[in-house]
């Protein structure tokens, strides 16, 4: 999913006997800093027909990457399959058999974040809550704002 091809959902769909259930950005993910680390992504799919093998070569499960000159670090991977209703965390690398109705989550890193999250310009903070990146709560712990970040407008364009 990441150093890949993004391939639109509905060519996926259109090729594969799968239903895309969710791909959204993974907010707090991306570590606080002066210049905040990007989030990480999380892709899930079902499998509707037939059975398939899955294998996953990932990294960062159990180390985050880091924050480097006291910015945070970024948030670790996690991947799951659901086989009838109930999750089941899988490993950085596995190979497992999937039959209809398995979902696969995968859910990548965060980058690591540069500099003090306190120096973060408070404008970008504000765009960061309103585009769904940092969560208003973390804006407060991480970044130190002290305004009602629920109560702003829009975000300010960039």
């Amino acid at each position: 999913m990441t150093n890949t091809l993004n391939t639109p959902i509905e060519a996926i769909e259109r090729a594969f006997p799968v239903l895309m259930t969710r791909y959204e950005l993974r907010p707090d993910t991306g570590g606080a800093g002066q210049y905040r680390g990007g989030c990480g992504i999380t892709r899930a799919w079902r499998l509707l027909d037939g059975s398939c093998t899955l294998t996953l070569l990932t990294e960062r499960v159990r180390l985050a990457p880091c924050g480097l000159q006291g910015g945070a670090d970024g948030g670790r991977a996690a991947h799951a399959v659901w086989r009838s209703g109930v999750p089941e965390a899988l490993p950085a690398k596995c190979t497992l058999a999937l039959q209809p109705g398995d979902e696969v989550v995968v859910s990548t890193p965060g980058g690591g974040g540069l500099g003090n999250p306190r120096d973060r310009d408070r404008v970008a903070v504000h765009r960061d809550v309103r585009n769904g990146l940092v969560s208003a709560e973390a804006a407060r712990s991480e970044y130190g704002l002290v305004e009602d970040v629920e109560s702003l407008g829009p975000a300010p364009a960039s």
